[in-house]
């Protein structure tokens, strides 16, 4: 059960641990405080900080993965500023996305990132309401494999190029939100009248 710490408690100092690291059985760092426990002998938390939070700056440092020196440089930061286009559902709007907002905020304040939003554009595909069976089966492999039918043997359409292409184009993610599977007989019809070009 939760409770609240009396205000001449507060502030609460974190304890000196002998390592930074998860304790032997996988709890937090914090578990391997001694003593840590109220002035009633109750323990205190251990786990404070929620998984969404730990992840919530991986985009910064996908922009300079190979910098040993620091989390990411200026230098990278500029050249890339923040994500074009982040895709996720309803548990990363009340999750993730809160705390990247929140890091990265923190991390322009302090002069570190140079955009205050993470992300340019949030595309939430939340739930498909209704059945479609096309919509239902539908995958990328099958939407490869349904575009390029029937001109599989000419050699000439890579399924990869074909997949990156659904992806770039966003037709993929739009069309099974909206269940409309017309919509990919004029990506297929483009696909047929480019093939020489693959």
């Amino acid at each position: 059960m939760p409770y609240t710490l009396s205000e001449e408690e507060l502030p609460l100092e974190l304890p000196p641990v002998d390592a930074y690291l998860p304790t032997e059985s996988g709890e937090p760092p914090l578990a391997r405080a001694k003593n840590w426990v109220n002035k009633d002998g109750y323990p205190l938390e251990t786990n404070t900080m929620p998984g969404f939070a730990g992840s919530s700056g991986y985009y910064l440092r996908y922009m300079d993965p190979r910098n040993n020196n620091e989390y990411f440089s200026e230098n990278a930061n500029a050249y890339w500023q923040n994500v074009d286009l982040y895709m996720g559902g309803a548990e990363h709007a009340t999750g993730h996305l809160i705390y990247a907002r929140f890091w990265n905020k923190f991390l322009f304040d302090l002069g570190y990132a140079v955009k205050d939003e993470p992300f340019q554009k949030l595309i939430n595909q939340g739930m498909i309401q209704g059945r479609s069976n096309f919509v239902y089966r539908a995958n990328l492999e099958k939407m490869a494999e349904y575009i390029t039918s029937g001109i599989q043997k000419k050699a000439r359409v890579n399924k990869y190029r074909l997949k990156k292409l659904l992806y770039l184009s966003g037709s993929l993610l739009k069309l099974l939100k909206t269940g409309k599977a017309t919509a990919f007989s004029g990506l297929r019809n483009w696909v047929m009248g480019n093939i020489n070009s693959w």
